[in-house]
């Protein structure tokens, strides 16, 4: 049991104690005992009220209600006291006024009570179906009261109304009072009424109906005082004081009167039929002299027939209306729905449900003017390398999965409040905006990169993503607009892109000249004769430790009339942009094909003339198909020609690449791996893949000194591994004696660099190479 619980048992008790004494002193009509006992309950009534006031929810309805009640229980006090001092000094308190003032004060202070509560309440309730209420109640209580406490007799009337102005007073507020009580009950159509206020409902009746007993009493001579009729006056209150205790202590919950409506279809004209059987009753048991007949059982039934009437029409009305405002918020709903998913159409891409650029470039421009002091953004964009070859290999389907399976990765690694966008295709945006340095947006690109680099599994099928990352930043003192940024950051990410796979670069004013520079040599490329302006140039290859000579690597070369001569890894990124590198490589291929037949028909030797095959081409599906038909065309045998791939290409699409490789070892092509150890190496790809040949990168053999242990120790890994395999390795780049002695020691199979022999044209590769291997094989 709770202290709330034990301090309502207490309360109850000691009120149900003191009117259980006024109640004996009522049967003997007691003047002592009631003069003393009638204040002292509505006092201690009255003490109940304030505590019930202090601690309701302090809402201005409820708590201005209890506060008139504390009124009219503290003017019925002072009404009570004065009588019982008046009473007990033997004066005659009946000619007081204001005695009866302090009287008709407490119906007053009832009456604004429920008034204060039926302005709050009514106001949400329909306003046509309590008209009718209330004026049926009016009308049945009016009829009532001229029935019972007039009995039809207008003289009675008159006599009422020409009495003092404080009987006329309490009289009507007593009216008042039922027909605001009986017209809510009446109303109420929906939702359950509270048990408290039931209770202080029926406190309110009793004692408006009390006091218009104690007028008919009075009126026809028969009031006796200190009776039974005084003991019904205090009960009446003490119901009150115990309705505000009960909810106070028993039901403390908050109730929502909202939820007590006038629209529904509860059968509330039944209730009308009280006053007929109230007023019979009366008749019956004597307790007022009234004969009934015809005309008042007419004045009840008609009057009830009407509001039944009127009932079934307000409320067919309130039902259609009902149904029509449930239709419109029907159709508010689904266009707020509609609403959203074009919300979601206009600004959030429907694949991934990240943002996209639509929304995302005015976002940037938004974010630039409010930039703060001290505050740095930066925007990261990101193209995924190769993304062509999975929707071209796989299919479209493979293709979103993987869009969507990174942007979950993406969004679930967020936890910085950047804001993440794809801006179409294979292409996203990251912005940060705050108080970052460079060194943690670098390892927000790390981070990054290396999630989205773990396998993708689709299936039977296992995906390794790579992608390329430009960073633009800019601070609060920069200014420019997201335009500019945007297109900051694109300049980065194609640099990064030339780089390899997985990279990622900031932007600098270098790259404006970078972009001249590509835009003239594209412009270039689009206007070149491959037939006349390139040329390939052969570096031979040896085997070790004999130095034989084995073949030769043909080497793309661009020598402008305008820029001069122009690098390979400078312009053939810029072919791949846009398709050029297709007619390029076609050419290359078949040239060295050509060459390869030319020598090794005239010539007593066995040559593998390899050429480099760039991404683009493997992702072509015409590939295989072109490189066979050129085979075939010069009638050259396939051993004869080694395809050389770049070790990046191995970790984008292996299925695919591994594809590729069977295809070319079944005509014959050997295969080698470009590069090994630029920066990709991975020696768990040497069993997974069918080829020949790993050509180990310039880089690590320039860490190849005699001095340099820990370079040799990687160089002999790759060798040995290789030859667990079963592959041959080739070392490029070979410029010193040192180098080349120590790569005899450690097993290297092959050789290749300017110690031996630079690239050159095929003509004088032809005298310096080829007839001088013969001439000397022949001595």
């Amino acid at each position: 049991m709770t202290d709330s619980d034990k301090l309502f048992i207490r309360t109850a008790l000691v009120m149900s104690t003191l009117l259980t004494a006024y109640f004996i002193s009522s049967l003997f009509q007691s003047e002592f005992w009631g003069n003393i006992l009638s204040p002292l309950n509505v006092i201690a009534a009255g003490g109940v009220l304030c505590f019930a006031h202090l601690k309701s929810d302090r809402s201005i309805k409820v708590s201005l209600t209890l506060l008139l009640f504390a009124f009219a229980f503290a003017a019925w006090s002072a009404a009570d006291v004065l009588w019982a001092i008046m009473s007990l000094s033997g004066k005659s308190p009946e000619n007081n006024p204001f005695i009866w003032i302090m009287y008709v004060l407490t119906n007053i202070f009832l009456l604004s009570a429920l008034f204060i509560f039926a302005v709050e309440q009514f106001k949400k309730w329909d306003l046509v179906q309590f008209c009718i209420d209330l004026t049926i109640s009016s009308f049945m209580i009016v009829v009532l009261f001229w029935i019972l406490f007039i009995h039809k007799d207008v003289s009675i009337l008159y006599a009422l109304l020409a009495s003092d102005f404080t009987s006329l007073l309490s009289i009507l507020t007593d009216i008042l009072i039922c027909i605001g009580i009986f017209s809510w009950f009446l109303s109420v159509r929906s939702g359950n009424i509270p048990l408290y206020m039931c209770i202080i409902s029926l406190g309110l009746v009793l004692f408006a109906f009390v006091d218009m007993y104690y007028y008919y009493i009075d009126y026809n001579g028969l009031y006796a005082p200190y009776a039974m009729n005084d003991f019904a006056y205090v009960a009446s209150l003490c119901i009150i004081a115990f309705g505000a205790l009960w909810k106070t202590s028993m039901d403390r919950s908050a109730f929502d009167l909202s939820i007590i409506t006038n629209i529904g279809g509860r059968r509330r004209w039944v209730y009308l039929l009280l006053y007929p059987f109230f007023a019979i009753l009366l008749t019956v048991t004597g307790v007022m002299d009234v004969r009934l007949n015809t005309a008042d059982f007419f004045s009840f039934t008609v009057p009830i027939l009407l509001y039944w009437g009127s009932c079934q029409y307000v409320q067919f009305s309130l039902e259609k209306e009902a149904l029509l405002k449930r239709q419109n918020e029907i159709l508010e709903k689904r266009v707020a729905e509609q609403v959203s998913e074009l919300t979601f159409l206009a600004n959030q891409d429907t694949l991934t449900t990240l943002f996209n650029r639509r929304y995302f470039i005015p976002c940037l421009d938004d974010a630039i003017q409010s930039l703060c002091q001290h505050d740095l953004m930066a925007i990261l964009l990101i193209d995924l390398d190769r993304f062509k070859t999975i929707n071209d290999t796989h299919g479209h389907d493979v293709g979103d999965m993987v869009l969507i399976e990174l942007s979950f990765r993406m969004l679930q690694w967020n936890h910085y409040g950047a804001m993440i966008a794809r801006l179409g295709g294979d292409e996203f945006a990251i912005m940060f905006v705050g108080q970052y340095t460079q060194k943690n947006i670098e390892d927000f690109c790390i981070q990054i990169i290396d999630m989205c680099s773990m396998p993708i599994d689709i299936g039977k099928t296992s995906l390794n993503m790579t992608m390329s990352v430009g960073i633009a930043l800019c601070s609060d003192h920069d200014g420019g607009d997201g335009k500019t940024l945007m297109r900051q950051a694109d300049m980065a990410m194609y640099s990064a892109k030339s780089q390899g796979y997985n990279k990622y670069q900031y932007y600098s004013p270098i790259l404006d000249q970078n972009i001249k520079q590509n835009l003239e040599i594209e412009a270039l490329l689009k206007q070149a004769d491959v037939e006349k302006d390139f040329k390939l140039f052969y570096q031979p290859q040896y085997s070790l430790p004999d130095l034989k000579l084995i073949g030769a690597e043909a080497l793309f070369r661009w020598n402008d009339r305008k820029l001069g001569y122009i690098p390979p890894n400078v312009f053939i990124p810029i072919a791949e942009e846009f398709d050029y590198i297709f007619q390029i490589g076609k050419w290359v291929m078949k040239e060295a094909i050509h060459q390869s037949k030319k020598w090794n028909s005239q010539y007593p030797v066995k040559l593998k003339v390899g050429f480099n095959i760039s991404s683009k081409q493997l992702d072509d599906h015409q590939f295989i198909k072109l490189l066979e038909t050129l085979i075939s065309a010069d009638d050259l045998d396939p051993q004869c020609i080694d395809a050389e791939i770049t070790e990046s290409v191995m970790i984008k699409d292996g299925d695919h690449v591994d594809n590729v490789f069977k295809m070319l070892k079944e005509m014959g092509v050997s295969v080698s791996i470009d590069d090994f150890g630029s920066g990709y190496s991975t020696l768990s790809y040497l069993n997974k893949y069918l080829f020949d040949r790993i050509k180990i990168d310039k880089t690590l053999i320039d860490s190849i000194l005699p001095n340099s242990i820990s370079g040799k120790n990687i160089v002999k890994a790759a060798i040995h591994m290789a030859h667990a395999a079963g592959i041959h390795v080739l070392a490029e780049g070979v410029e010193s004696k040192e180098q080349l002695e120590i790569l005899i020691d450690l097993g290297c199979d092959q050789v290749q660099g300017y110690l031996l022999g630079r690239p050159v044209p095929a003509d004088v590769f032809e005298q310096r190479y080829i007839e001088q291997y013969c001439s000397l094989a022949m001595v």
